[in-house]
């Protein structure tokens, strides 16, 4: 008589880590004059994991530095720059409901032009790559650009402004979303964009109808830390 024996095993994979992809929740704006001080409020959608709120500003004269807090707390640079071109982007994470923006100069400005922007599923301790800036003096014609290092899961974004609106527009290049232009009743134009990441680098590109002076800045936002979904289980049967 043969007798037959069966051993049934379980065997686990490693846990499958799901995709996170960055996506766009929300833009607030204000302009201001004549003060030392400029407060608005940003609101973080209900459903938004892991966010990023991203300040952008730029002001006049730029001889006076500004401090930023974002919601309470103090708002970490990504890039400035200072001059004619005079341009600022912040960033913060860990926030979620109404937060408070606070833009604290150092001395009276006559005009201010901000936005505030946030991102879901955005790494909290990483949040950026390495930010870049470009400027021009009074010229137009090629488009104003910055590349800036990336991977095909970020998600590269922009801050322009350019001085002097008068009578004249501001455009992203058609790969990019806008998320906010706006001009003031003088002295600024100024846009954001977002544009999914390239393998290396990803150019960000505007185009102006006025020969003034432009500030871009342009960084990477990194995805969050893939959440693990469970274990595979295969059947495997030995007689």
């Amino acid at each position: 008589m043969t007798v037959f024996f069966a051993f049934v095993f379980l065997l686990f994979s490693s846990p499958v880590l799901a995709a996170t992809i960055i996506t766009f929740d929300a833009e607030s704006s204000t302009s201001d004059g004549s003060t030392s001080n400029v407060n608005f409020n940003h609101t973080i959608g209900g459903g938004c994991a892991n966010p990023i709120v991203v300040v952008s500003f730029v002001w006049y004269p730029s001889s006076e530095t500004p401090t930023v807090t974002i919601g309470g707390g103090a708002a970490t640079t990504v890039n400035s720059i200072v001059g004619s071109r005079a341009i600022f982007m912040a960033r913060r994470t860990g926030l979620s409901g109404v937060v408070a923006v606070n833009i604290a100069m150092s001395g009276t400005i006559d005009q201010l032009l901000a936005s505030a922007r946030s991102y879901c599923n955005v790494h909290q301790s990483s949040p950026t790559g390495t930010s870049v800036t470009a400027g021009g003096g009074d010229v137009s014609g090629a488009p104003n650009t910055v590349d800036v290092s990336s991977a095909t899961d970020e998600l590269v974004i922009d801050a322009i402004y350019v001085k002097d609106d008068t009578g004249q527009s501001l455009t992203a290049d058609a790969g990019q979303t806008e998320r906010f232009n706006q001009t003031t009743s003088f002295y600024f134009m100024g846009g954001e964009s977002d544009k999914a990441g390239a393998a290396g680098t990803t150019t960000m590109s505007w185009t102006q109808t006025a020969d003034l002076a432009w500030g871009l800045i342009g960084v990477s936002l990194k995805p969050a830390a893939a959440a693990a979904t469970g274990a595979r289980r295969r059947l495997v049967v030995v007689q």
